[in-house]
């Protein structure tokens, strides 16, 4: 197909740009109008631009660092900052949404000061439908468990004692209509008694292809594995929420069912489902030994920190994880969203900075995460990885001047809706890529 003009930009996109250029030239980035996008290797360093050490108070109790790192061989990143003192005026709570939504919307609660991206969640470039629910493995929202975990993974978990980071092992217990039923997640270790296998939406597969119209690469869904295993002897559970509450939506014998038919799916034995009809009541009763009643939001993230310093990284569950579509914790560089809590009971939300395919600045690895973190504070009480690449980004409202100021991947680039609609043309978004999580800094008044 001819490729003539394919750069030539629409009247939308043409604005976007428009926008996007003032923007970056406010902060000292200069941009040229006659820049290809999608951008090429050589334009990424237009963005390679170390920021000046800075420090300031967002309001009581939260301050904002900024800073250039550099690691070496000319090479650097940008790292932004804010440093929240929990108190009964500062809180730090989870929120996710059943659909992404661009991480600005969270503004419109006036008590919101701050919020950086989370978990990892469903993300396709293909026309399908999706899963119900956006957010990947263990999923609690407003005191309401949407999701639970087909793995172990971290997590972030708000409850009586503030927020917390955990490992969290993918087995539990789940209340059925009248019966118990122990399970665990098909992607866990099978090392206890179990009657049912958990599936979800993080059991899918996703793949990368590039698109010859756009030479783009796009993230592909494949529908094909994209279902529980089959057998005579098996049954499949379907649950969904209806009402606010979990309940069966399906019961199909056989098994083969679409991972994106519910919130999740529990597989067992046909003798062992006889008693659950459609319409039965689903309570789940702990995850990984943690008793659910008393947690008010949860989120699957990614590696503690700590795990920056592993020796294979390769060999780390979450690299082989497909339904993420790649491997977020080798030792690359990307950006990086982190949160973490030192040891004077301060809690980080930061962002590492960086362009992929720029030669200088491109992000960091999870080593050097680790290692910026132990210099800076020594030892810290816990701390995770959030979803990273072109998802990393932090939102800030200045309590004085009440502007909300994104930091990192400020040159997201929107793909086009469809390859071949000529009418839709690549174009800078400054906000940046739909996300279903966020860690957000809530303000109380007293």
């Amino acid at each position: 197909m001819e490729r003539s003009g394919w750069h030539r930009p629409s009247e939308r996109a043409k604005k976007r740009n428009e926008e996007a250029r003032e923007f970056f030239a406010q902060r000292g980035i200069t941009v040229p109008k006659d820049i290809a996008l999608p951008l090429r290797k050589k334009d990424q360093d237009y963005f390679a631009i170390r920021i000046k050490e800075k420090e300031r108070e967002i309001s009581d109790g939260v301050i904002l660092r900024a800073k250039s790192i550099e690691l070496g061989d000319g090479c650097f990143t940008n790292s932004y900052d804010l440093c929240v003192n929990e108190d009964v005026t500062n809180t730090l709570e989870i929120r996710s949404t059943q659909k992404p939504q661009y991480l600005h919307k969270i503004f419109h609660d006036k008590n919101v000061y701050a919020a950086i991206n989370a978990g990892f969640f469903y993300l396709s470039d293909g026309p399908e439908s999706g899963p119900a629910d956006a957010s990947f493995n263990l999923c609690i929202r407003d005191g309401h468990v949407i999701s639970l975990p087909a793995r172990t993974s971290q997590v972030l978990i708000q409850g009586e004692n503030g927020l917390e980071a955990h490992t969290l092992d993918a087995y539990g217990n789940i209340i059925i209509g009248e019966q118990e039923i122990a399970w665990v997640g098909a992607h866990a270790k099978k090392t206890r008694e179990y009657n049912g296998v958990l599936y979800n939406s993080a059991c899918c597969h996703i793949y990368y292809d590039r698109d010859t119209l756009s030479n783009s690469e796009k993230r592909l869904f494949d529908q094909q594995r994209n279902m529980t295993p089959t057998g005579p002897d098996l049954c499949d559970i379907i649950v969904n929420t209806v009402g606010g509450n979990l309940h069966v939506v399906d019961v199909r014998y056989g098994g083969g069912t679409d991972f994106f038919a519910g919130n999740f799916i529990i597989q067992c034995s046909t003798s062992f489902a006889e008693k659950i009809k459609v319409g039965d009541k689903v309570n789940p009763q702990s995850v990984g030994g943690i008793a659910l009643n008393n947690i008010q939001s949860a989120i699957s993230v990614g590696e503690s920190i700590s795990a920056g310093n592993d020796d294979n990284l390769d060999a780390l569950a979450i690299n082989s994880d497909q339904s993420l579509g790649n491997t977020p914790f080798l030792d690359r560089r990307f950006a990086r969203a982190v949160l973490y809590k030192d040891e004077s009971r301060v809690i980080h939300m930061r962002i590492f900075d960086g362009v992929r395919g720029s030669k200088y600045f491109d992000g960091a690895t999870p080593r050097e995460i680790s290692d910026i973190i132990k210099k800076e504070h020594g030892a810290i009480e816990w701390g995770v990885h959030l979803d990273g690449g072109r998802s990393a980004r932090m939102i800030i409202k200045d309590e004085k001047y009440q502007i909300c100021e994104p930091y990192g991947n400020l040159q997201y680039t929107r793909w086009p809706i469809r390859a071949l609609d000529r009418t839709d043309r690549y174009y800078f978004d400054l906000r940046g890529r739909k996300v279903a999580s966020s860690i957000c800094l809530v303000k109380h008044s007293l």
